[in-house]
């Protein structure tokens, strides 16, 4: 007999579960286990086949559950992690300086990837600075001029909020 299909279906629900996320079902499912009245065991528990160990309706149905909202709360803190560092990103192109956004306008405009600029230009290393620009080390550069490339962290939020003052 053939059970690829059992495994394809184990590898469906797993697929992208970790460590971090089966220590959060496992709390879960204790909390729901304390949590969960009587009641609720005792009328799962009556429909329970008796070829079945007492209550396993009632614990594999606790074990859905705590897998389903673990799904759903990691998807609620990831969708809120991620949330925050665009909102963190967003504020702080934001809160350049007008030099500072010229600058990324004059960079975005000359639309390369890769734009040149004299040596020591204090806006330029600012940008640098502050990780939104990189240096690289070209051999297409003189010696008096260096190579730039806007971050990929930052160039959706440079082109958002840049996008008044220049056009594509």
């Amino acid at each position: 007999m053939n059970n690829n299909w059992w495994q394809e279906l184990l590898r469906f629900f797993l697929h992208k579960l970790d460590i971090n996320r089966v220590i959060h079902m496992l709390i879960i499912f204790i909390v729901l286990v304390v949590l969960i009245p009587d009641s609720f065991k005792q009328a799962l528990g009556s429909h329970n086949p008796e070829f079945l160990p007492a209550y396993a309706i009632y614990y594999l149905a606790v074990f859905c559950l705590s897998f389903f909202l673990s799904a759903v709360t990691s998807f609620t803190t990831r969708s809120v992690g991620v949330f925050f560092v665009n909102l963190a990103l967003g504020l702080k192109i934001k809160s350049l300086s007008a030099t500072e956004k010229e600058c990324l306008s004059a960079f975005l405009q000359n639309g390369k990837h890769i734009v040149y600029t004299r040596n020591h230009n204090p806006v330029i290393e600012l940008l640098v600075h502050k990780k939104i620009l990189q240096k690289t080390y070209d051999l297409n550069c003189t010696s008096d001029m260096e190579g730039y490339t806007l971050s990929s962290k930052y160039n959706f939020h440079v082109i958002k909020h840049l996008q008044g003052t220049f056009r594509i």
